[in-house]
């Protein structure tokens, strides 16, 4: 049976000895260290450094430790982030269970960046991107331990694994180990929040669906709008035209206003626990609709309207995608009042669903075309 293995996560000049301390405590607890400035890293020659990272987060993780102190380390140029935060993101991306150690000293000087950005930290830190990134973390809800020196960090792994174990032992007692079989395809973070059922459950598990299912979809988007997309022209009558592109975007409205009020229903009254196979039901119709969206949009750049009708194309083009980013900025808006640390006090979540903003110039040129008709 293969070891537990642990990747390693951090700047490697300024933390070499604590990376050296953490690799051996690893290597104690009988565990498999990855550590990138090691010659036990497995790299692939003709992958990129970036690449060979995400490969080894993917297939040689079981668990993922973040070490921040006070450099930003070197910046990946095509992701204009610094290689600690890609692979924390990839990390995320696989859904890889994590432990995040931040420096104490820059952890406490946090409050003090964010109510004056410009203020002078250099003596602390050597890019003010590190507070930005520890913000980022905190927004995301992940359990922050602080260190002084390598010990700590030490001492809080070797506590935490022993936490994991039992907590997984426990759970496997409760035959909850498994995922619910409709959430088999979903990304490992949805099925453990379905399963565990933390506090305000109902919108991390939304926030989390949406996100992973809007995500491919809006690379589709970027692909039409950059030019990889093709399809075959076909000319389109005028009563078609109308009908199919028009009437559509009004129906957008009220299919996705449906859906918001589905949603609310899966949520659970108030005080009444939400079901997570109707949130992943009501997520999965928001998903169709953006699907639809997107061939909407597609379709109307490959159709050639009617003569005349040129001008209304153009007042269209760029609807469908309006429409989408108000599905996806809704996550967003959803996880605002869990951006503290201990959320408070009630809260009313709108779902609202505005038409494009050039609806009233489409209007009055559907009217001006009926007048000449």
């Amino acid at each position: 049976m293969s070891k537990t293995k642990i990747f390693v996560s951090s700047t490697c000049y300024d933390l070499s000895q604590i990376r050296e301390d953490i690799r051996n405590c690893i290597i104690e607890l009988g565990h498999q260290p990855y550590l990138s400035d090691y010659p036990s890293f497995p790299v692939i020659p003709n992958l990129t450094t970036i690449e060979n990272c995400k490969h080894n987060i993917q297939e040689n993780t079981d668990i993922f430790i973040l070490i921040v102190g006070g450099r930003y380390g070197s910046v990946d140029k095509e992701y204009d982030k610094s290689i600690t935060n890609i692979e924390y993101d990839i990390s995320k991306e696989y859904g890889i269970e994590s432990f995040i150690f931040v420096n104490e000293t820059i952890y406490r000087m946090l409050p003090l960046w964010d109510k004056n950005e410009k203020a002078d930290f250099s003596d602390y830190v050597d890019s003010p991107e590190i507070f930005k990134f520890i913000k980022r973390i905190n927004s995301e809800q992940k359990w922050i331990f602080t260190f002084d020196k390598a010990s700590d960090i030490i001492k809080t792994i070797k506590e935490q694994l022993s936490f994991y174990l039992k907590y997984l032992i426990d759970k496997k007692r409760g035959n909850r180990l498994e995922p619910l079989q409709e959430f088999s395809t979903e990304s490992i973070r949805a099925r453990q929040i379905a399963i565990d059922k933390p506090n305000y459950w109902e919108y991390f598990l939304t926030d989390e669906l949406l996100r992973t299912n809007l995500k491919s979809i809006k690379e589709d988007f970027n692909d039409f709008h950059n030019g990889l997309f093709f399809r075959k022209y076909q000319l389109v009558s005028e009563e078609s035209f109308l009908k199919t592109k028009f009437g559509s975007l009004n129906d957008f409205i009220i299919y996705f206003e449906k859906a918001g009020k589905k949603l609310e229903k899966s949520w659970g009254e108030l005080g009444v626990a939400g079901d997570p196979i109707k949130i992943k039901k009501a997520v999965e119709i928001f998903i169709i609709g953006c699907k639809h969206l997107f061939e909407w949009e597609v379709d109307l750049k490959f159709d050639i309207p009617p003569t005349g009708y040129e001008n209304l194309k153009t007042l269209f083009q760029g609807c469908a995608y309006e429409l989408f980013e108000q599905v996806e900025v809704f996550p967003n808006k959803l996880m605002e009042p869990f951006k503290e640390p201990n959320p408070k006090g009630e809260y009313t979540i709108y779902i609202k669903f505005n038409p494009p903003s050039r609806i009233d110039e489409i209007n009055r040129e559907i009217d001006r075309l009926k007048n000449i008709n």
